[in-house]
Parts: C-alpha cells; structure tokens; sequence
C-alpha cells in the first residue's frame, strides 16, 4: 500500500489531554453544585478520561443525562473555554516525540491532517499554542460539522488530500473511520481508549515515535 495522507486524531493521539480536562471539567462541575445539581461523586482523572476524545455533545449525554439541554451546553461552553484558558497558561502538553514524528513525516514527503471530535476554538487554541501549521495542512473538528461522526467528515479530506490514506487514534471513532472508508487504522495503545476499541488495528503503538516505521513499512510492501 502507498500511503500519502497521515489523519490524526488530537487528545490522546498527539496531545496529552489528562490533567488539562480534568482540572476544567472539575471547575464546571464545581459551579454545577452551585446551581443545586447534584454531580457525579468520582471526579478522577481516570474517571473523567474516559470522556477524552468523545464529542461534547455525546460527553455530557453520557455523563449527566438527566441534565436539561440548556445546562448541558452551559456546561460544554464553560468547560471548552477553560481549556483553552489552560493552553494559554502554557499548560497544554504533546506527547513526548510528537514534534519530532511530524517534522519527520514532513520531510518524508507525507501530508499531516488533524481530525478531532473537538470544537474549532479548542482547535485553533491548541493550532495557534504549538504553531501546529508549520507541519499540519488540514484541521478539521466535528464541532465545525454539527458534531457528526469522524467518518462523515472523511470525505471532505479526501476531496483535497491525496490518497492512500491512513488514521491514527486512541478511540473507537478514529477506528470507524477506517472500517467505513476501507483504510488503514493504527491504534495508539497510550491514549485514552480502551483495548477493545483498538481491535482489529492494522498496527498498534506504544509511542508515537514508533509511528514513521510502520509508514515505512507499508510504503515499501
């Protein structure tokens, strides 16, 4: 296979999203009692990462359900914008090795694209943070798409990046993407997902330094 395309997911893939979102979920979380709504008792990290890389609209369905719409997206907008606080504070971190992998993947002629379930201002945070233009060439969030699936946003990659193609991620939606559109999926065994969300990965890492050799490899089959 001839990969030309490389498609990141964000958190969990190049971005290491742990303390960032737990310390701004706990604040809204905080305010939420405030309001006189009862809050989930564990508020771990661990806890809290399960939500890593899941939409917010689909998080906060999932995490409160029995909140009205209207807190919901209260809660969504305070947590985003604290996040972004956070990464202006210079508290938002890349995996180690990432800055490397991406001038690597540069060099060797690949094109980088991001695709995240994330809203546009967290995005352009962290773009603008990491000066991520200097190696990436498209940016593309479910929250610029009415928080539609990843597979749904593909084909608008596809229209302007030259295939093959390949995704990259921690989660089961990074995963669907391959399975709908028949590329290739590597899971990142250090993000935030589970096993069994990486099943059926056509190649697993433990580090995303490992990631230009298995590109290597499929290049030179």
């Amino acid at each position: 296979m001839k990969i030309q395309t490389v498609i990141f997911d964000w958190d969990g893939t190049l971005h290491d999203t742990k303390a960032l979102y737990g310390a701004a979920l706990r604040q809204t979380l905080s305010w939420l009692e405030e309001q006189g709504y009862s809050v989930p008792a564990d508020q771990s990290d661990d806890r809290l990462a399960r939500y890593l890389g899941v939409n917010a609209r689909d998080m906060w369905n999932d995490f409160m359900p029995s909140l009205p719409a209207e807190v919901k997206e209260e809660c969504s907008r305070q947590t985003g914008e604290q996040m972004i606080r956070e990464i202006r504070a210079g508290r938002a971190r890349l995996y180690p090795g990432v800055s490397e992998v991406l001038r690597q993947l540069a060099e060797s002629g690949y094109h980088s694209v991001i695709l995240s379930n994330c809203k546009v201002p967290y995005m352009e945070a962290q773009r603008e943070h990491f000066r991520l233009d200097r190696r990436m060439e498209g940016f593309y969030c479910s929250g610029a798409y009415g928080f539609c699936p990843k597979e749904e946003i593909f084909p608008e990659i596809r229209k302007k990046f030259p295939g093959g193609f390949c995704m990259v991620g921690d989660r089961a939606s990074d995963r669907q993407v391959s399975v709908v559109h028949h590329i290739p999926f590597v899971g990142c065994e250090y993000g935030f997902g589970t096993r069994e969300e990486l099943e059926g990965a056509d190649a697993l890492l433990s580090d995303i330094r490992e990631l230009p050799e298995v590109l290597a490899q499929w290049n030179w089959e």
